[in-house]
């Protein structure tokens, strides 16, 4: 519960959250920012290659999500570790506690993911424990937004 409370800390206290994703966390990293965006958020979506570029644009209060199942994508894990140089905070949404996303991030939230069965190399049905951890991440916000605190 701490670590949920500091994300949602970081979100309200962020001049702006930047939701960075690849592949098939792509929609799911959309539908966070959008959501954040109806709860007058400044968030936006990053997920093409050139997403480093953006990062020295951005407010220095700015909160990043990275978004990745396996948490090991090289263009995911090399921006949240510049942008942790750079002083930003960073949290590693993942299906992977011991992926290079999690390891650098200030704060993660872990996602089950289940082994692939081998005959089709992606497994939609992964993605679902991220959809779920983006949606609670929004009910709670909305809860912290108008009481402060997790009710």
């Amino acid at each position: 519960m701490k670590t949920l409370a500091k994300v949602l800390e970081n979100i309200y206290q962020a001049d702006s959250v930047v939701v960075i994703s690849h592949g098939l966390s792509v929609r799911i990293a959309d539908s966070f920012a959008r959501d954040l965006q109806f709860l007058d958020v400044k968030a936006v979506s990053l997920y093409q290659d050139n997403m480093q570029n953006y990062l020295s644009k951005l407010p220095e209060n700015t909160f990043l999500v990275g978004l990745s199942l396996s948490g090991e994508t090289e263009l995911i894990v090399a921006t949240a570790l510049k942008a942790k140089r750079e002083g930003q905070k960073v949290l590693a949404i993942t299906g992977n506690y011991e992926s290079r996303l999690a390891q650098q991030s200030d704060l993660s939230l872990f996602a089950y993911q289940k082994k692939a069965s081998g005959k089709i190399p992606v497994d939609y049905n992964n993605m679902l424990p991220l959809e779920l951890i983006i949606h609670l991440l929004i009910q709670l916000y909305t809860e912290y937004k108008e009481q402060g605190r997790i009710v």
